[in-house]
């Protein structure tokens, strides 16, 4: 290897993800090459206008750019680039110190100095200006662009830009950049447990994505944080009575693009993770005999995250042991192939796991010091935003809800059957589940059977319907159970119990109306009791609650 090194500056074009063609929304196909971008039919982006930015921002608003395009109107997009142009009010010379190390939160404050001082520029197109400036920086930071921070992210999400509410961008139930609401956190789990049932089968690819979204979604790692794992940075340890534990070695990084580690944070993995883990540690070994062991220090230890061809630019300097680790755009893409291989319309992205993860420990009932020590924020200033601007609200979820959720959250991942004959476990009377319905003499119901052939020790059936071993029977009566777990859910409301406890068994709730209403497959025919009856009951809820 030459001992030459290239000079790396603190950002570089492979940090940006930018695809040699886009589609749009209207299935037009640009060549982002190409200096001009005809987005539809009499509209077009002539690029020649942002010649005068310096590149560290032109390539973020190009991301930025490829992004909008493909997700929405030809309309918006134009919009967007023309409101980005705007930048350029600010004088070239004071522009380049505010990016010279970082884009930081004084950029938009240069920003709005340029807009408030320029007679040509009204209050209302500032207000405008600011908030196309504020979208484009979380996304860069969402999608963790070097140079662009959580903590400055955060601080434009609390101003009040025209009268937006406060953290309205992130901390709400906005569909693309807040945390996930509860049907899609719902229908995450579910593919989730879908993808680490039938581990085997997944590709090299799919396998990595899973692994990012469950470390992301159980630690709130970011991107950058994900790419500096190594192997050996997880591990298990033996106790005395034989069992295993399995651990993980959060990396803590510098700021300001530099991607070195100042130490680490033990945490501890469940079963499952350390499962998908090990499976990708043996995926890699098979890479690793096809590269010759390139990606390995001599140690050993090399990325958890391994790239099939190397960075090219990295090779023969010294950060040639890098060249094999995932970009960050990398991960940006490994969540959004995950969300399209289980046909989830949800944006997925590392940061809003991130912010998913700060509001359910929130929700839980966690401190600010907790949970800046979960966030591995230094201090308490960034996450009481998450306390602010986030109210905590019973969710309301009757049958007639759980009706309308339960085809979006997919939370039913088991096997409908017809009776006990087509059970796994067909011989054995002790896998037959059994509910006792309240109000009818306590009798009790059998309505489908266990596959597992281990003892799980969990309460059935309500644990039964978000399992994927459950063989439910299509002619019982799963109406009776879900009409149960209402009354209940009702009864705990009514007593003024914490909202966690009114909601415990939500998941269950629409995994019951899943079965109920057949979204598993167009082959079975559940034939519930009162099944002739569901759709006009659950109509005369739906216009009850409207």
């Amino acid at each position: 290897m030459s001992s030459q090194t290239t000079k790396r500056v603190w950002w570089e074009f492979e940090d940006y993800s930018i695809p040699v063609e886009i589609t749009s929304r209207e299935g037009l196909v640009l060549r982002t090459a190409d200096q001009t971008w005809n987005v539809e039919l009499n509209a077009s982006l002539n690029w020649a206008g942002f010649q005068d930015l310096p590149e560290q921002l032109r390539l973020p608003i190009k991301s930025y750019l490829c992004d909008v395009i493909q997700r929405n109107s030809a309309r918006t997009a134009r919009t967007t680039f023309w409101r980005l142009q705007a930048i350029r009010k600010i004088e070239r010379s004071k522009l380049e110190g505010f990016i010279r190390e970082e884009i930081g939160i004084n950029l938009f404050f240069a920003f709005k100095s340029a807009l408030d001082n320029d007679p040509n520029t009204s209050q209302d197109t500032a207000k405008d200006l600011l908030s196309t400036f504020r979208r484009w920086y979380v996304w860069c930071s969402d999608a963790e662009l070097p140079g662009f921070s959580e903590e400055a992210a955060l601080q434009l999400e609390e101003r009040t830009i025209g009268g937006s509410t406060k953290g309205k961008l992130v901390l709400s139930n906005d569909p693309d950049l807040g945390p996930l609401s509860f049907v899609d956190d719902t229908r995450i789990e579910s593919v989730i447990a879908t993808d680490c049932y039938g581990l085997g089968g997944l590709s090299h690819s799919d396998l990595q994505g899973l692994v990012a979204v469950m470390l992301s979604k159980s630690f709130g790692l970011y991107g950058a944080q994900l790419q500096m794992l190594d192997e050996l940075d997880c591990y298990s340890e033996q106790l005395s009575d034989g069992s295993d534990i399995h651990w993980i070695e959060t990396p803590r990084l510098k700021k300001r693009g530099t991607r070195a580690k100042v130490g680490t944070r033990k945490r501890r993995l469940s079963t499952r993770l350390a499962a998908c883990i090990e499976q990708l540690k043996r995926n890699n070994a098979i890479s690793q005999a096809a590269t010759d062991g390139a990606f390995r220090e001599s140690s050993g230890s090399g990325p958890l995250f391994v790239r099939t061809v190397p960075r090219a630019n990295y090779l023969q300097t010294a950060l040639a042991k890098d060249a094999y680790r995932w970009s960050l755009g990398d991960f940006v893409n490994a969540t959004g192939s995950f969300c399209k291989r289980h046909a989830l319309e949800t944006r997925l992205t590392p940061r809003r796991l991130r912010y998913t993860f700060a509001t359910r420990l929130v929700d839980e009932g966690c401190s600010p010091l907790e949970l800046a020590d979960a966030l591995d924020h230094t201090d308490l200033q960034h996450v009481m935003v998450y306390f602010n601007s986030r109210g905590r609200i019973v969710r309301q979820l009757d049958e007639a809800m759980a009706t309308r959720l339960a085809p979006i959250a997919m939370a039913f991942i088991g096997k409908p059957i017809a009776g006990a004959h087509e059970a796994t476990r067909a011989d054995d009377p002790a896998s037959v589940i059994r509910f006792k319905a309240q109000g009818k003499g306590n009798v009790s119901e059998d309505i489908g059977s266990c596959g597992s052939f281990s003892y799980c020790g969990l309460d059935a059936p309500l644990a039964c319907y978000t399992c994927w071993r459950f063989e439910p029977w299509i002619n019982a009566p799963h109406d009776i159970v879900l009409s149960g777990l209402i009354r209940d859910r009702r009864r705990r409301q009514e007593n003024g119990l914490d909202e966690k406890m009114v909601q415990i068994h939500d998941p269950t709730i629409l995994a019951a109306e899943h079965v109920i209403r057949n979204d598993g497959g167009p082959d079975q025919r559940f034939r519930s009791r009162n099944q002739v009856h569901r759709p006009q009951r659950a109509e005369r809820c739906l216009q009850a609650i409207h």
